[in-house]
């Protein structure tokens, strides 16, 4: 994804983007935003071998 304004910005339309395809959920709590891998963004995630194995 190309973007010319801040990094901060520039992360928050990537994990909205996710968010939008069901890969993350998020929750707020006051200032701070949690992030949380879906079932289908481990198996993306696993399969782009992006997570180490704990095996």
């Amino acid at each position: 994804m190309e973007y010319t304004g801040s990094n901060r910005n520039k992360y928050s339309q990537i994990i909205k983007k996710l968010e939008t395809n069901g890969f993350v959920s998020t929750n707020r709590s006051g200032r701070e935003k949690g992030i949380k891998l879906t079932d289908s963004g481990k198996v993306i995630a696993e399969i782009s071998d992006i997570l180490l194995s704990s095996k």
